[in-house]
């Protein structure tokens, strides 16, 4: 009797391996099949990175540069930030986008007086959205077609950013905050920095802390 028992236990314990070496077998065919598709994928990603550079190769033969079109509409941009301005843009050029291009652009629109900051903004954004950009090439870019709008209400990231500086450095004054951010040329996306530091200070309750004077430019 205890051998027959032991015997059915065995048949259901093999009959588990079995269906668990199964398993495995299927995964290794899954993998197999996931490193081709993964070589196919980065094969056409090359291909479109050649055609938006070689397009962008004709257009710099051909003095082709932003559209005139974009240039009239430039008005339109005053409230926009750096991540909106340089979709429009890429999608303007046909999906393509060259850093020190767009620099020029915006610097002739009188976006900023200050190229240097341009493209440090631009670069910033670039790569804080790795999922709405792929690099070509140095300063070279092309628009994903699946990227997120970005919500007119998303904020920033300033708030993350000073609870993050606050945690690992309680001390940090308001001032030495907005030093910090503008020296490590944070995406305020279009609001005054000052302004922008002083509100969310007061929201995350900071000037609790001690009477601090405002920054300056904030009434």
């Amino acid at each position: 009797m205890n051998n027959l028992w032991i015997q059915e236990t065995l048949d259901l314990v093999h009959e588990l391996e079995k269906e668990r070496d199964n398993l495995f077998s299927k995964c290794e065919e899954l993998k197999k099949k996931m490193s081709e598709i993964e070589v196919q994928t980065e094969t056409i990603e090359e291909k479109i990175n050649n055609a938006y550079a070689l397009i962008q190769t004709y257009k710099d033969k051909h003095n082709i540069q932003i559209s005139h079109n974009l240039l009239s509409e430039s008005s339109n941009f005053a409230n926009k930030s750096y991540r909106e301005l340089i979709i429009e843009v890429a999608q303007k050029n046909g999906g393509y986008l060259k850093v020190n291009n767009t620099v020029e652009f915006l610097y002739q629109i009188n976006f900023s007086n200050d190229k240097r900051a341009i493209q440090a903004n631009i670069y910033s954004v670039l790569n804080r959205n790795k999922n709405s950009f792929k690099k070509i090439k140095p300063g070279e870019y092309r628009l994903l077609t699946n990227i997120h709008k970005e919500s007119e209400n998303e904020p920033s990231g300033i708030r993350k950013s000073i609870k993050e500086l606050k945690e690992k450095n309680p001390q940090m004054t308001k001032n030495e905050v907005l030093n910090y951010l503008i020296k490590n040329r944070f995406d305020f996306k279009g609001k005054r920095p000052a302004k922008a530091v002083n509100i969310t200070w007061a929201f995350l309750g900071y000037s609790k802390e001690g009477k601090q004077q405002l920054l300056p430019g904030v009434n």
